[in-house]
């Protein structure tokens, strides 16, 4: 089951105030806007975030607020989100989501089971095959100019593929080899090195 129809980094859309992730939901019930605010940490996210996430969900009239962490959750920010129009995350959550959508593949050893390339999948799927000039030139583009929001577009088009309401990829063997694909990109902005960061994913961070 997919759950978003469209995912957009925040920053992209002229979002401000800690938001990461713009999500939009067209099914029957389910139908609006969720704002969604992912946080790296090893320790605890504290009640002052959740507020603030809070408040942004209520100023943006959407369904929904999302936190993810891949740490845990005081029991203060628990207690404000009890009632309210906040879901909370946590790493162990978050770790049963990824696997539940085969993300499994990020976890050391599992990316040594993938024998397939980027260039098999596209060019043996019949839905995205013609897609694969701009995957080269996207790569080949990176490559030679490390633009951050150049590759945060390349990164958001290659979710968009796998993990939108229809995928165009809905195999598993190929959508871990854009998972992987994913990955790698995702690092590769990460070790870019500049003045100021940028949004663009900063959910990361």
């Amino acid at each position: 089951m997919q759950v978003w129809q469209e995912i957009w980094y925040a920053n992209s859309q002229g979002y401000e105030g800690g938001i990461d992730l713009i999500a939009y939901n067209y099914q029957p019930l389910l139908s609006g806007k969720y704002i969604i605010q992912c946080k790296r940490y090893l320790g605890s996210v504290g009640e002052p975030i959740i507020r603030d996430l809070y408040g942004v969900v209520m100023s943006e009239r959407a369904n929904k607020g999302i936190l993810m962490t891949t740490g845990t959750f005081t029991k203060s920010a628990v207690n404000f989100a009890d009632g309210k129009q906040i879901e909370l995350i946590d790493g162990i959550k978050m770790n049963k989501l990824l696997r539940s959508y085969a993300i499994e593949s990020f976890f050391p050893g599992a990316e040594e089971i993938v024998m397939l390339t980027p260039q098999e999948v596209f060019l043996n799927n019949v839905m995205i095959e013609k897609q694969y000039e701009r995957y080269e030139n996207a790569i080949q583009k990176l490559s030679i100019a490390n633009d951050e929001r150049e590759r945060a577009k390349f990164i958001n088009w290659l979710i968009s593929l796998t993990m939108g309401w229809v995928p165009d990829v809905s195999d598993l063997k190929e959508r871990v080899v854009l998972f992987k694909e994913i990955k790698q990109q995702i690092n590769q902005y990460i070790n870019n090195k500049r003045t100021k960061k940028s949004k663009l994913l900063a959910y990361l961070y």
